[in-house]
């Protein structure tokens, strides 16, 4: 027969009373401060200035000119050198780690 073991000491201690105790009362502070009984006035949603009203909001009053309104889509998309994309590749391996070899430039001369 095998001997019988008492089971591990455990169980809710009066330390871990109080703990948790503290910790409730931690976590009721937490969530009245963050989500308090104040009603928040709610905030009206701005409308979409263009950039012509910043400028003008921007420069002197004197200014009244009407603004003009601009689209993303009015605006041109940018340009690249595609060979300039290509060549700056940052996954290439640097050729002065190879010195034995020839690069195509160097073939094609």
């Amino acid at each position: 027969m095998a001997k019988r073991s008492n089971a591990p000491r455990g169980g809710l201690t009066p330390g871990k009373s109080i703990a948790i105790g503290i910790l409730a009362v931690v976590l009721l502070v937490v969530i009245v401060t963050q989500f308090g009984g104040q009603k928040s006035e709610e905030l009206q949603p701005r409308g979409k200035q263009t950039a012509a009203e910043k400028s003008a909001a921007t420069s002197s009053p004197d200014q009244t000119a009407a603004p003009t309104e601009v689209r993303r889509s009015d605006r041109p998309w940018p340009s690249f050198d595609v060979a300039a994309v290509v060549a700056s590749n940052p996954f290439m391996v640097p050729e002065v780690l190879f010195p034995g070899r020839e690069t195509a430039e160097t073939q094609n001369s």
